[in-house]
């Protein structure tokens, strides 16, 4: 209880530090609830939790942009959920980094990222979604871009969210 306490904490102070006037933020109305437990690519038995107080961010796919394509995984271990959970579908990007074969970073892949993340929405109980991108510097304007490609191409009202690595927002506030 207090590794969770702590994790928490961290959490929370990690989000305060990357708080800017651009970032996205969920509306006043939405239904998030204030706890929200994180679940990667693994079997996970989450029947435990109490969906009116505690929701769920699971790894949905990861897409992998290689030259001009995005390769896409989608998640392969199972997730148990109480019924009416709210679900936030995370999905992680990587960049192939070999010289010869890195992503072209392009408006097509853009596209494609944003019809695949919609649809990540048709799961049951899916009303968010969260990008992993540990975008390098060179990659950041396509992470810009991506994410306004996004927020306009996801349903009105859809929250949408990202990890920020910690040096994004103490020593390298590229988000501002």
């Amino acid at each position: 209880m207090q590794s969770r306490s702590f994790i928490l904490f961290a959490l929370v102070s990690l989000v305060a530090a990357c708080n800017t006037d651009r970032a996205v933020r969920l509306p006043r109305t939405s239904e998030a609830p204030a706890t929200v437990l994180w679940a990667w690519e693994r079997n996970e038995d989450l029947r435990f939790i109490d969906p009116a107080t505690t929701g769920v961010a699971f790894l949905a796919m990861t897409l992998t942009l290689e030259a001009d394509s995005v390769r896409r995984e989608p998640r392969r271990q199972p997730l148990f959920v109480p019924e009416g959970t709210y679900l936030t579908a995370v999905i992680r990007i990587e960049t192939v980094k070999q010289t010869e074969r890195r992503p072209a970073l392009s408006d097509g892949q853009i596209a494609e990222i944003v019809v695949l993340t919609r649809s990540a929405l048709e799961r049951p109980n899916v009303r968010g979604i969260q990008i992993d991108f540990d975008a390098a510097l060179s990659e950041r304007p396509f992470y810009r871009k991506l994410m306004k490609e996004l927020r306009s191409g996801l349903p009105a009202g859809t929250p949408l969210t990202m990890t920020a690595l910690a040096s994004w927002c103490v020593g390298d506030r590229w988000l501002q």
